[in-house]
């Protein structure tokens, strides 16, 4: 019987039980909610991150989209020259039989390759009487004229092109001015 004293003292009596398994209690219920805190927080960053690589993933998309679409700018825009001398050479009238069927030749070379351009989304803009917009035209020259309105396009040098939404060249043109301003009778003089 001397064992069981032994056993009685090392489980104490209900009242120091209860006391240690009070605090024991309270701590798991703080890691409880730590953790839960924890689990909350991770799974914020978790959603935050799955967005982040879906706005990845649309950016890279469109930036690839992009990239294929105006891969061939710069071949498009050496074409322009040619296709501007195109215009030169259709510009002229032929004379002579032979120079009409030329011309007809010429023609007909200057339309297919103006198609095969407007079939890959090229744009030609042609501002002849319309008013100037620099972020589509340059102005080559301003030429005073009582004829049309001030800003508007008089004449077309070299026609704009654009591909989609990009600018591949502007027209090239020149803009009315006012006739008074160009001789010293302005307003203010």
């Amino acid at each position: 019987m001397t064992e069981q004293p032994d056993i009685i003292q090392k489980e104490g009596s209900a009242e120091e039980v209860a006391g240690a398994a009070a605090p024991t209690a309270d701590a798991r219920e703080l890691q409880v909610c730590e953790l839960s805190r924890r689990i909350e927080e991770l799974e914020g960053r978790l959603l935050r991150a799955r967005a982040d690589f879906a706005n990845f993933q649309r950016s890279a998309a469109a930036e690839r989209e992009s990239s294929i679409r105006y891969a061939n700018v710069e071949l498009i825009r050496s074409l322009l020259t040619a296709l501007d001398d195109f215009e030169r050479c259709l510009s002229v009238e032929a004379t002579s039989e032979d120079a009409k069927r030329l011309h007809d030749g010429v023609k007909l070379v200057y339309d297919n390759v103006l198609k095969a351009l407007r079939d890959r989304g090229v744009t030609v803009h042609d501002p002849l009487h319309q008013a100037f917009n620099p972020e589509y035209h340059e102005a080559i020259l301003s030429q005073p004229t009582d004829a049309h309105a001030p800003g508007t396009v008089i004449a077309v040098a070299a026609k704009g092109y654009q591909l989609g939404e990009r600018l591949i060249r502007p027209a090239r043109v020149v803009v009315a001015a006012r006739a008074d301003v160009a001789s010293g009778k302005g307003d203010g003089g």
